[in-house]
C-alpha cells in the first residue's frame, strides 16, 4: 500500500487525550482517500475478529468513519484512447 510505516511515524499519547487515528493521519497530510482505505481495512479486520469470537464488538463504526475524500477527474489524452493513430 501507498506509504509504508505511517503507523510508526504516528506521536504516543495516553488513550484519553489521543485524536483518532484518522484525524491523526489527516493531520500529518495523508490523503483522505488513502485514511479513509485504512479504515475501511481497519474496519474488515474488525469485523472478522467479531464474527470469529475474539472480540464482542467492534471498535469501528460507520459513524465514526472518515470522509471518502474527493475522487479526481482522469482525463485520457488522444494519443491513449487510440494508441498508434497519431
Amino acid at each position: 500500500m501507498g506509504q509504508p510505516g505511517i503507523i510508526a511515524q504516528l506521536p504516543q499519547q495516553p488513550a484519553e487525550t489521543q485524536p483518532s487515528l484518522p484525524s491523526r493521519l489527516s493531520a500529518m497530510g495523508v490523503e483522505a482517500s488513502y485514511v479513509y482505505a485504512l479504515h475501511a481495512r481497519l474496519a474488515q479486520v474488525m469485523s472478522d475478529a467479531v464474527h470469529d469470537g475474539l472480540l464482542a464488538k467492534s471498535p469501528c463504526s460507520r459513524r465514526t468513519s472518515p470522509g471518502q475524500g474527493k475522487q479526481r477527474p482522469y482525463v485520457a489524452t488522444t494519443a491513449q484512447v487510440w494508441p498508434g493513430r497519431n
